[in-house]
C-alpha cells in the first residue's frame, strides 16, 4: 500500500513524464527533483517546491505560497524554492511549463 507521500510523488512523476532525464533522489526525508544534473525541485510533507528566480517567484507569492523550510529547523530555509500550488500540479500543461521554468531558473 502506497503512502500519501508516495502517491503524491507518483502524481508529480506522471504529470512530468514529458520531461527528459527526470529523476528523484531522496533528501530531507523527501525527494529532490532533477532534470539531468539540475536540482530544481523538492517534494516534502506532501508538498512540492520549485526553484525560482526574482521573475518567477512573483507568481508563487501571488498564489499565496511560501519558501521551503528545512525540516527540524525554523531558521534554515531554501528561499529560492517555493511551494507549487496543487491546482497547478493537477493541470499537466501548466505544470510542465512551471517545471521547465524552474529548471531554467537554476541555470
Amino acid at each position: 500500500m502506497k503512502s500519501a507521500s508516495d502517491a503524491f510523488q507518483q502524481l508529480v512523476e506522471d504529470q512530468l513524464d514529458v520531461m527528459a532525464n527526470l529523476r528523484f533522489r531522496r533528501m530531507f526525508g523527501g525527494f529532490g527533483l532533477y532534470a539531468g544534473e539540475i536540482f530544481f525541485g523538492i517534494i516534502h510533507g506532501g508538498k512540492l517546491y520549485f526553484h525560482t528566480n526574482p521573475h518567477t517567484r512573483k507568481r508563487y507569492e501571488e498564489a499565496g505560497t511560501t519558501f521551503f523550510v528545512t525540516p527540524g529547523s525554523r531558521k534554515a530555509a531554501l528561499k529560492k524554492y517555493y511551494e507549487v500550488p496543487l491546482a497547478i500540479v493537477e493541470q499537466k500543461r501548466e505544470f510542465v511549463r512551471w517545471a521547465r521554468e524552474a529548471v531554467a531558473s537554476v541555470e
